[in-house]
């Protein structure tokens, strides 16, 4: 292929026209670091041209178009031969000094633009310069033709306006070829291979540097926007806005993983957003400053807890990290579990917290969190277990909480937490324990509760509750540990039954609770506990409580329970504290309590008629006994005599004295 230049067109011109279009071939020749051949071979034909345009005239025009004919047939995979292209001096190599450091080789060759068809090259209005068929090629002369379309020449056809046509095609040119290949990153290893081992400049290190930063930030914007709408939290603009976030913990957690994070992830990484998850959770709570173990700084913290845990925003992978598990989700390793219970957490919890979509167990019991809980908890499908009891978290329930199906145990005992419990608690079909004993919840239990068919554990003991507690609550037949005391519950008794046969645990303390004690909780073979102290209880104990043979403690004092004590509590095997004080107990204490295997308290005071003798044999084995072997200020001989007691009471005025 030649290059034929127009006869109209000032020397000048020609080389305005010439030296746009090396320039716009050297421009994608250099970018296009791809192909090894193109990058030796163009640029020293470009480099051969480009002088001789610059030393001009005489034969030079026929040397140039040679020149520029060889590197187009080079380019455009048309054959041409290094050798047919003509040396200017010493300036022309097989492999010139301009050479790229890159020499990355590719099979496929990216398709070059072909100006062998007779596509124009640039166009000059009246005159085209066309590149044409070698045989031909005559000379410019005889080729150019001139068009006059009137006398007078407007100004399009003028030499101004070439040149300013000429520039302008170039510029776009450059523009168009040169932005692209700067978007993509060229310097970038796209196939693979492994990074020079000489420092990189510093200009490609900082341009990649902040792509990867902001690629990081969008994705982990995306991620969170995701959350937020999804839990329906409110959100006025973005607080996750690239390097500019006004939570501390999160612009911590940014800035560690994009600049300090020796994994160096990038957008493309499975484990981005729950290592962000992590990172973020580890500042939120304290990590740098009140973690008892493994937090990232080690001449703060010891972290030998585990051996095969790595400490918090280690370089590992983070399910090495202490306190997360993981588990295998296709290729990838998801955190479905954190323990960092008795830690010292302090802060708050995050709301990245409903990022880790695998998590099935959160438990972080025993530390400093304070706050409220997200709604984003709501979004952890999976979570079986929350443990967060001995904290401070304040606020309500979030309501998304009642809404994860898998939910097993809620437990947040020894907190600061408001508010009702909703019906929608009878959607947790899978709940097992509800554990939400001292706390600051109120309002009456919802009927709902009688649909938690697989509800084992109910404690909420120390709350606010009112009314009574729902007869649909008593037809559950898995229950099994039973705590409701002191709450503001209605005067209310013991329930026709119970359907559960498996109850090994019945407390009510301080919950007004009236009447008798039922002849079927005689039946509850399971029974290790009863605690009903504090309430309105009359009538007796049956002899029937030789039945529970798995009781380990009683405790019915303050109530108004009479009758004479059951001498078949001496068969109980397992006991180790009979409560009984403060009653209405009458008649002598049986003989056969010689032989009780009460282990830890006797209390029996406070039971102003009861009468008799301790046996030695009890003072043997146990450890705490009371009874009303005080002498009043009455001066009335004392009912019960007793020489092991740990103290001595007086039932009358209720005054006691250690022994």
């Amino acid at each position: 292929m030649s290059f034929v230049p127009s006869s109209e067109v000032h020397e000048s011109n020609q080389r305005v026209e010439r030296k746009c279009i090396y320039t716009t071939l050297e421009k994608i020749a250099k970018f296009k670091t791809f192909s090894e051949g193109i990058a030796r071979q163009v640029r020293p034909a470009l480099s051969s041209a480009m002088d001789m345009e610059e030393r001009g005239g005489g034969n030079q025009n026929m040397e140039r178009t040679a020149a520029l004919e060889a590197a187009l047939k080079v380019w455009g995979g048309a054959g041409g031969d290094m050798d047919d292209i003509p040396v200017v001096g010493d300036k022309l190599s097989k492999e010139s000094d301009l050479d790229f450091a890159a020499r990355g080789k590719v099979d496929d060759q990216e398709e070059i633009p072909d100006y062998t068809s007779g596509a124009p090259v640039a166009d000059e209005g009246l005159v085209t310069a066309m590149p044409v068929q070698d045989d031909v090629f005559t000379s410019p002369a005889e080729v150019a033709k001139l068009v006059n379309l009137d006398d007078k020449q407007p100004f399009t056809q003028t030499k101004n306006f070439k040149i300013f046509a000429v520039s302008a095609i170039c510029f776009a040119v450059i523009v168009a070829v040169v932005v692209p290949l700067a978007v993509i990153r060229p310097w970038e290893d796209t196939e693979g291979t492994d990074s020079p081992t000489g420092a990189p400049t510093s200009p490609p290190t900082t341009t990649k540097f902040k792509a990867v930063g902001e690629v990081i930030n969008t994705e982990l914007d995306e991620a969170v926007g995701d959350l937020i709408k999804s839990s329906g939290t409110e959100s006025s603009g973005s607080p996750f806005t690239s390097y500019t976030s006004t939570d501390e913990a999160q612009e911590r957690a940014r800035n560690w993983i994009i600049n300090e994070d020796p994994l160096g992830l990038n957008g493309d990484s499975a484990n981005l957003v729950q290592r962000y998850a992590l990172a973020t959770f580890y500042f939120a709570t304290g990590g740098d400053t009140h973690w008892y173990d493994c937090s990232r700084n080690a001449t703060v913290t010891d972290c030998n807890v585990d051996e095969q845990k790595t400490r918090f925003l280690s370089g590992e992978n983070e399910c090495n990290w202490f306190g997360v598990t993981c588990e295998k989700d296709d290729d990838d390793d998801v955190v479905n579990q954190i323990d960092l219970a008795y830690n010292d957490l302090n802060g708050t919890l995050p709301i990245e917290i409903g990022l880790l979509k695998s998590l099935s167990q959160l438990i972080l019991v025993g530390n400093y969190l304070t706050g409220t809980i997200p709604e984003s908890i709501g979004q952890l499908n999976d979570l079986t277990q929350l443990q967060m009891g001995e904290n401070y978290f304040n606020g309500t329930l979030p309501d998304s909480l009642y809404q994860i199906q898998s939910l097993e145990v809620i437990s947040f005992y020894y907190n600061e937490l408001s508010g009702t419990v909703p019906e929608r608690i009878g959607d947790m079909r899978n709940l097992k324990g509800f554990w939400m004993y001292n706390n600051g919840l109120s309002g009456q239990l919802p009927d709902t509760i009688g649909r938690l068919s697989f509800l084992t554990y109910f404690v909420i003991s120390n709350n606010y509750f009112t009314g009574t507690i729902p007869p649909t609550f008593w037809k559950l037949n898995k229950l099994e540990y039973i705590d409701i005391g002191t709450n503001d519950l209605s005067d209310w008794v013991f329930p026709e039954s119970f359907a559960s046969t498996s109850i090994d645990n019945f407390q009510s303390p301080g919950n007004y609770l009236q009447g008798t004690i039922p002849d079927y909780f005689y039946d509850l073979k399971q029974l290790t506990t009863v605690r009903v102290q504090g309430n309105s209880l009359t009538g007796t104990i049956s002899t029937k409580i030789n039945q529970l043979t798995k009781l380990e403690s009683i405790d019915t004092s303050y109530n108004l329970l009479n009758g004479t004590l059951p001498e078949t509590l001496s068969e109980l095997p397992k006991l180790k504290n009979v409560i009984l004080r403060g009653n209405e107990f009458t008649g002598e204490i049986p003989a056969s309590y010689a032989n009780l295997n009460v282990t830890d308290k006797l209390f029996l005071h406070y039971n102003e008629f009861l009468t008799g003798d301790v046996h030695l044999n009890l003072c043997e084995k146990t450890v705490t006994i009371i009874v009303d072997c005080l002498v009043g200020t009455d001066s009335i001989n004392v009912s019960v005599s007793c020489s092991c007691c740990a103290y001595c009471c007086n039932a009358v005025d209720e005054s006691c004295e250690e022994q």
